[in-house]
């Protein structure tokens, strides 16, 4: 190829410019939650992975190690490490299931009840304001859409941030 010649790529069909645009906005929009989750931990002196594995455990009642670790995406060896350390904090507990001593149950302690409560107001507090760009009934539509996608996608998990 010589320098200089600019070789014409060929244009994208319309719809798959829009995907493209969509995942895009929706990557942009995930990036900014995250760090605005992540600043608020740092306040915290809490890890960002802290939130999202509490948070998993509280909201969506997820009691296992690999469906936690499947869940937020982590490794099960990193999963383990971080609930190490949210054991040691008194916020989670392991119990070994009596039916399948290899399984560990997962559970939030009264302490960690109360941290995820406050950390959800304050996360979802920084949050927030992302929506304010859209009117009430636009928030409304947008809830309704992204609970059709994560459905269709099957996901049937809200995620975390």
């Amino acid at each position: 190829m010589r320098l200089g010649h600019i070789r014409r790529v060929a244009t994208r069909p319309p719809h798959l410019q829009r995907t493209e645009r969509l995942a895009r906005g929706v990557g942009r929009l995930r990036r900014a939650m995250v760090a605005r989750a992540a600043a608020v931990m740092e306040r915290e002196h809490a890890p960002l992975v802290h939130w999202q594995l509490v948070s998993a455990i509280a909201s969506e009642g997820i009691h296992s190690q690999v469906a936690l670790a499947e869940r937020v995406g982590m490794d099960p060896a990193g999963t383990s490490r971080a609930l190490d350390e949210l054991e040691r904090l008194g916020l989670v507990k392991r119990v070994r299931d009596p039916d399948d001593r290899r399984r560990l149950s997962l559970s939030l302690t009264a302490p960690g009840r109360r941290w995820y409560e406050r950390a959800r107001g304050l996360v979802f507090g920084e949050i927030g304001p992302l929506f304010d760009a859209l009117s009430a009934s636009e928030q409304k539509v947008l809830e309704a859409l992204v609970e059709k996608l994560a459905h269709s996608s099957g996901s049937s998990s809200p995620g975390s941030v």
